[in-house]
């Protein structure tokens, strides 16, 4: 192959406008070296950077990269027959200690390993919103057993069995089911373009890069879609199918006999959401199951039904609370509508497990994702103490892990104002069944800027004993692997096996598999290299600051085709990216409070076709049309408000689950908990008014009744 050829990825040529028979310039670092495009390989992968590589001779990559008579991997290509792991197993065992042999089922294993926790979570968040959707199904067929309940009647007078009625009710879920499927699939299609960007961001940030430009809608995922639709469908209307199978012919020529017997009913349910919640207590103090919060996420679930059935029950109550204040208020429209609240609690305590479900889910995301927020951004004001970050545009913009070399940081310590040079270097450390990520530090530097936050202990011990030989880990490996300080830990490096002591354990957000610290002398001892992964330059005097970053984009970073970012542009692009990660959140927060909104319209709609007769006694009375509007508004409010008070109470128990039981046995992160007033404030007000707004339709329907017509219908 002559020397100067040169193999691109086609697809990488063309992004670039290159063809063959051009020339080439490759810069490594301060290394400049001219090639000829001789050949286009075709693209066989969507992943960022992997299409961006070219072939060489290589003798003159050695050359080009400073590594003559060294080589980065060797490729081993087995002949029929032979047994891969088998193969790994005999090659590991021959090896010096600092090479390691694994196939590509391993590393892609590894990889799926780490990013299973994070799908995980996303998972279960959809978990969670199909349950409440699961109370829009219970919800609906409820609504429609009650005013088809002189049908039901007339039905088993002529004979239907009520397995008859039951099938009825579950055929009609079913249709739900495969109708909403369906919807769901292509509404989901659509919501995963619109939120692709953003876990590609966090995948990126925590993982690996990858590629997600394109949504791809399998037809496994499609068919598991339509499966879960069906069986939620079905679990949903079991409840209100088999009360309905149940109602006696009698039963379905009396008005409000429903409500006679829920009153019972609801009674008897209290003691069980009791023992539910307290079950939920037991679950989250479990441990996770092979890494994942699976007690965790039943914990959320029990917490949900059991306070879906002990809301009811305190409803009563509660409404008796605030029945003089409405009273006093509002007159007779206030204390009629407190009464239809009472006499038709059966009925309300769906309005009110919707508006509890769909508030807690928005609240339990408030209290974590404002958490985490604040923690991060605490973390970040202490650790980012720097004032430029130096690294390759390459690195920066593709995620190519190009190194700078070391005689670097003594060019920029040599700038005038410049107080202290810190180069990192990263290496993907093999520890564990995830591996971690190691990183050289200079710990002087580090103690000088007070640029690490341990979870306990005397910052300045630790770094003393860090800087003797010890190793700083994250909270993140030491919950993973059951470490803590004074423990040892075995890496092994290219030099062989090695024992560090654990200094001491500091928080982390960026590596859920784990990262830890080494003194750079010490590193060095371990790890020979003559490169950096960045650099991060200090510079104590502010008036000092913007000539130092004139020097460095007219003299490394023009050079060497680095980026310089600043310490307020890091810490945004940091924020930026965690929004990003959570706005899937967002769409499950509005899924819920639609699933409310739907759930108060069905059921109020059904409370004014049940209420005819008596709504139009009250016109017959001396009502008007705004005092009947008035009250449904105000039965609407008053079912808003307590719901709100049992969605704040749902959304706390959920948070502290989240927060201290998944979160932290998914990613082993501390997160410190906060209470976000403001936005409590809105998302309490928000639902609400939405609430009332819900309740407008039904109230003006109840407006217009004919007398005519609602005497007829008695």
């Amino acid at each position: 192959m002559d020397p100067q050829s040169l193999i691109l990825n086609e697809a990488f040529a063309l992004e670039n406008g290159w063809s063959l028979g051009m020339n080439v310039r490759v810069q490594y670092q301060d290394r400049i070296v001219d090639f000829v495009i001789k050949g286009l390989t075709p693209s066989p992968s969507r992943a960022p950077g992997a299409n961006s590589f070219g072939v060489v001779d290589i003798a003159w990559a050695q050359l080009l990269f400073g590594k003559l008579g060294r080589l980065d991997r060797l490729d081993v290509t087995l002949r029929p027959g032979v047994d891969r792991l088998e193969a790994e197993r005999e090659l590991n065992r021959v090896l010096p200690p600092r090479v390691t042999a694994f196939s590509p089922e391993t590393s892609g294993m590894l990889m799926m390993g780490l990013v299973s926790s994070f799908q995980l979570n996303i998972t279960a968040l959809s978990l969670i919103s199909l349950l409440v959707g699961m109370f829009l199904i219970y919800n609906t067929i409820f609504i429609s057993s009650i005013r088809k309940r002189r049908q039901i009647g007339i039905l088993r007078a002529l004979g239907v069995t009520r397995k008859g009625i039951f099938w009825i009710f579950t055929a009609e879920s079913l249709f739900y089911g495969t109708a909403g499927g369906f919807a769901g699939i292509w509404l989901g299609y659509l919501l995963s373009y619109l939120t692709v960007d953003s876990m590609a961001t966090t995948v990126n940030m925590l993982y690996a890069q990858v590629d997600a430009s394109q949504v791809r809608l399998s037809p496994r995922i499609m068919l598991m879609g339509m499966i879960m639709g069906l069986v939620a469908a079905f679990l949903s209307s079991l409840v209100p199918a088999l009360e309905a199978a149940r109602t006696s012919q009698a039963e379905t020529l009396k008005m409000g006999s429903y409500e006679i017997r829920f009153g019972e009913t609801h009674r008897k349910l209290f003691l069980p959401g009791i023992l539910l919640l307290g079950i939920s207590v037991a679950l989250a103090l479990q441990k996770p199951v092979w890494g994942i919060p699976l007690f965790g996420y039943l914990a959320t679930m029990t917490i949900m039904f059991g306070m879906a059935l002990i809301t009811p029950f305190l409803a009563a109550p509660l409404s008796e609370l605030i029945h003089t204040t409405i009273t006093r208020f509002w007159g007779a429209e206030g204390f009629l509508a407190h009464k239809n609240l009472l006499r038709n609690l059966g009925r309300s305590s769906v309005i009110l497990c919707a508006i509890m479900v769909s508030l807690g889910m928005t609240v339990s995301f408030v209290f974590m994702i404002h958490s985490f927020r604040t923690s991060l951004a605490g973390l970040i004001d202490q650790v980012v103490r720097f004032q430029y970050y130096v690294a390759d545009r390459h690195r920066l913009e593709r995620g190519v892990p190009v190194p700078l070399p070391k005689r670097l940081t003594g060019e920029i310590a040599g700038i005038e104002g410049v107080s202290a040079v810190e180069g990192y270097s990263l290496v993907n450390q093999p520890y564990g069944d995830r591996g971690i990520v190691l990183m050289s530090a200079n710990l002087n530097i580090y103690r000088t800027y007070d640029q690490i936050r341990f979870l306990t202990g005397d910052p300045a011990e630790i770094y003393e004993n860090a800087i003797r030989g010890g190793i700083l880990i994250s909270e993140a490996l030491a919950a993973r692997n059951g470490l803590r300080a004074g423990d040892t830990m075995t890496l092994i490096t290219p030099s062989g096996p090695a024992g560090f002591r654990v200094a001491g354990v500091f928080y982390n957000y960026q590596f859920d598999r784990g990262m830890a610290y080494l003194h750079r002398p010490l590193f060095e001892r371990y790890y020979p290299r003559d490169e950096l992964t960045g650099i991060y330059v200090y510079v104590d005097d502010p008036g000092a600051r913007a000539r130092v970053r004139e020097r460095l984009e007219k003299g490394p970073a023009d050079r060497y085709d680095l980026v310089i970012v600043l310490q307020r542009q890091l810490k945004e692009y940091i924020m930026e990216a965690f929004d990003q990660t959570f706005a899937i959140t967002y769409a499950l927060q509005i899924i819920a409070i639609v699933v409310a909104v739907l759930a108060i319209v069905n059921t109020f709609s059904a409370a004014i076709l049940e209420r005819q007769r008596e709504i139009g006694i009250l016109r017959c009375m001396g009502f008007v049309r705004s005092q009947i509007r008035k009250m449904v508004l105000i039965e609407a409010g008053v079912i808003g408000g307590i719901g709100c008070l049992f969605g704040l109470a749902n959304g706390l128990m959920l948070a502290l689950v989240l927060i201290y039981v998944i979160n932290k046995q998914s990613f082993g992160w501390s997160i410190q908990f906060q209470t976000p007033l403001a936005s409590l404030a809105w998302a309490t007000l928000l639902v609400f008014v939405t609430t009332l707004l819900a309740g407008v339709f039904p109230a003006g329907w109840a407006a217009r009744t004919n007398l005519r017509e609602a005497f007829r219908y008695e």
